[in-house]
């Protein structure tokens, strides 16, 4: 936890699934963990499309799409990911 706190505080990322990433104001990414693979949730609760960057692979568990460095969420989108 000193960790994710120290990494939010120096560099604005956020350590979710083992994955940095960096999401806007206004964005909440939350991690889950099922059968041994690793789920990110993220809803975008603003009226504007916000930009979500992260240091690994994950998978959109709706359209099957990869995204390695930026995921872009329309407004009020929700984005569900597998941690690749």
């Amino acid at each position: 936890m000193r960790m994710r706190r120290k990494l939010a505080t120096t560099t604005g990322l956020s350590l979710m699934c083992g994955v940095p990433c960096y999401a806007e104001e206004g964005m909440e990414i939350v991690q889950r963990t099922k059968d041994g693979k690793k789920y990110m949730f993220v809803p975008n609760f603003q009226a504007q499309l916000q930009d979500i960057f992260v240091k690994k692979g994950l998978r959109s568990l709706y359209d099957d799409v990869q995204f390695m460095e930026q995921i872009k969420l329309d407004a009020y989108e929700t984005g569900v990911f597998e941690v690749l």
